[in-house]
């Protein structure tokens, strides 16, 4: 098996948090009120996380620090 690759950006920590929650794109756009459109395109990389997306999964406990950097809030706290 091989290993998992680092999320080295916002769309890779976006694709590995869908699946981590077992969601396809179109299941987690719907979960956290996004458009599907909005969520193809921030896991391809062809735009970055707006304002609106990242508080509307903030008001769903997303870690939006460890999405943005890769860092938790509990790492920066450390």
């Amino acid at each position: 098996m091989q290993p998992i690759q680092p999320c080295k950006t916002e769309a890779d920590r976006l694709v590995y948090l869908c699946h981590k929650l077992g969601l396809t794109a179109i299941q987690f756009a719907e979960n956290y009120g996004l458009s599907k459109s909005q969520v193809s395109h921030f896991m391809h990389g062809r735009r970055r996380l707006s304002r609106e997306a990242l508080e509307k999964l903030a008001q769903q406990d997303i870690d939006i620090n460890w999405l943005l950097t890769g860092k938790s809030a509990r790492q920066e706290a450390e």
